[in-house]
């Protein structure tokens, strides 16, 4: 996957006038041109295009940020292009200035458009309740999610007497991947980990984003020998993609398989 074929560049917001430095390609990509924006654009361009359903989703947090009651947010959202039809955004801020009395000043954020990502979700029945089983960035299941996935299956096993083993991996040094080749990379690289995850793993295993830079696998049915070879194999797959710069990516993991503890004792091992 190419990164450029989802980024829509990087975006400054001064919080006291409202007012947004854009790159073209956030507003070309809904079809819009220079003749077509107004000379000083606002938020408001793009927040009126914002569909009813995901409106306040995004008002919220961007309202937060502005009355100083968070540092960062990220967002997904529907906006209506020119015309007819509508594109699939994902938005990533964070402060980077406040003032003297710590009042936010300034913020800094990037956008990726999601749509090919959010087509296949979008059929669901579903669809909206989905939304909030899923990691909003790479479109795995969630924390949440996995604990109640790996509290299911446990219980299960007490009856099917199948094998639970969970992997946690970890992309090390992400803070540093981050400093050096930008967020928005940083962000490509746990896409593309997750997708090759979903990729490489058996239909009865779980896929999720444990944390940050952790990744969890919920193995069913085999014993904690195999899933360390097939971790293996994984973190192989992983260390021989190109993610298209020098700085290299190295991941580590770690394999514990349940042994009729408590959900509590078990998770705590990890």
């Amino acid at each position: 996957m190419d990164i450029n074929n989802e980024s829509l560049g990087e975006w400054t917001w001064h919080l006291k006038t409202n007012i947004i430095d854009v790159e073209p390609l956030r507003y070309s990509c809904l079809g819009y041109d220079g003749n077509d924006m107004p000379k000083i654009i606002t938020t408001e361009f793009f927040n009126e295009k914002i569909y009813v359903e995901d409106y306040s989703e995004a008002r919220d947090k961007m309202l937060a940020m502005i009355l100083g009651e968070t540092d960062e947010y990220e967002v997904i959202y529907r906006i209506r292009k020119k015309g007819s039809g509508y594109r699939w955004f994902y938005d990533k801020c964070e402060i980077v200035e406040k003032d003297e009395l710590d009042k936010p000043l300034i913020a800094r954020g990037y956008t990726l458009d999601v749509t090919q990502r959010m087509i296949g979700m979008e059929k669901n029945e579903d669809f909206h309740s989905k939304r909030n089983l899923y990691d909003i960035l790479t479109q795995v299941n969630n924390r949440n999610t996995m604990l109640e996935h790996l509290a299911s299956e446990i219980q299960k096993s007490h009856t099917t007497m199948d094998f639970i083993v969970t992997c946690i991996i970890t992309i090390e040094d992400f803070e540093k991947i981050n400093e050096k080749e930008g967020h928005i990379f940083g962000d490509h690289v746990l896409r593309r980990t997750a997708d090759i995850l979903r990729e490489t793993v058996d239909e009865v295993d779980i896929v999720g984003r444990y944390g940050g830079d952790q990744f969890m696998i919920i193995f069913i049915g085999k014993p904690v020998n195999v899933v360390e070879g097939k971790t293996d194999d994984i973190l192989k797959e992983i260390d021989a993609y190109h993610f298209g710069n020098e700085y290299p990516i190295k991941l580590s993991s770690f394999v514990v398989g349940y042994q009729n503890e408590t959900f509590n004792e078990y998770i705590n091992g990890f």
